[in-house]
């Protein structure tokens, strides 16, 4: 017979907490159907710091952008997203290997505008042959 356990216990207070959760790294194929994968984990990172559903809904959209960004403009290999909750923020980082990077491309712009309007920061490298993309966003009632 199993037991209930208060959520108490397990150490959420339902609020943001000072603990940090992560890193969780989940490297996929190129196939933006997995994308729901990493939005689970992402939405399991920030609930676990204490986010509402708003700012969960947030970073669903953030990590969407991001591998979005990274399928579209990478090489067709594997895309490794990092996610990190510390405090009152998630960090959102992908990397994908890419032989070459255009920035001006209409997808990739988007992608940007979204990042501007729902996260707190982002930012976006291409070195060694691979793209970097990093997003946070962060509860700024903390």
């Amino acid at each position: 017979m199993s037991e209930l356990t208060d959520s108490n216990d397990l150490g959420y207070s339902g609020g943001p907490t000072k603990q940090r959760v992560g890193p969780v790294e989940i490297c996929i194929p190129p196939d933006p159907r997995l994308a729901r994968v990493v939005r689970l984990a992402a939405s399991a990172v920030a609930a676990q710091i204490g986010f509402d559903v708003d700012l969960i809904d947030d970073v669903k959209l953030v990590v969407s952008e991001v591998l979005l960004a990274l399928v579209e403009q990478g090489d067709g290999g594997r895309v490794t997203v990092t996610l990190t909750g510390e405090d009152a923020a998630v960090m959102v980082s992908g990397v994908a290997a890419a032989s070459s990077f255009d920035p001006s491309d209409p997808g990739f712009v988007l992608s940007r505008q979204v990042l501007e309007g729902v996260a707190s920061s982002h930012q976006v490298s291409f070195e060694g042959g691979q793209i970097r993309l990093s997003a946070v966003v962060s509860d700024i009632t903390s």
